[in-house]
């Protein structure tokens, strides 16, 4: 397993290819079993590189501050998948991994045109 240190780096680096284009992520639905009445998932990234499968999606879910009230919260998963989509393994949970998701979510074309639109204006 990672260390949280070194977990950092290797998001930071996924980051820094992202944003270079060196990894092109792809949209997809999140499966059935992903979703529930307490969590929702709207959309999974996911990418091959050095012949690896990775997956990055943001999770709410219902975050219970006693039997009936709640509130909902969020975490970034970033996690190697197997060929078939199922899980082979979380990475430990990191500050930076928003910064990931944001990034992916940059290469939308729709997003990424509408700022060079805007700012070409």
């Amino acid at each position: 397993m990672f260390s949280r240190r070194e977990t950092v780096e290797i998001i930071d680096k996924l980051i820094e290819l992202t944003q270079h284009q060196n990894i092109q992520w792809h949209e997809q639905e999140p499966y059935n079993y992903m979703r529930s009445q307490d969590s929702r998932i709207d959309v999974l990234y996911v990418c091959n590189y050095i012949n690896r499968n990775l997956r990055v999606y943001k999770k709410d879910f219902k975050y219970y501050l006693d039997d009936v009230q709640y509130t909902w919260d969020y975490e970034i998963v970033v996690e190697f998948v197997n060929d078939i989509g199922a899980s082979a393994g979380s990475f430990p949970k990191t500050p930076n991994a928003l910064d990931l998701y944001k990034a992916i979510q940059f290469q939308n074309p729709q997003i990424k045109n509408f700022y060079n639109d805007l700012f070409s204006q």
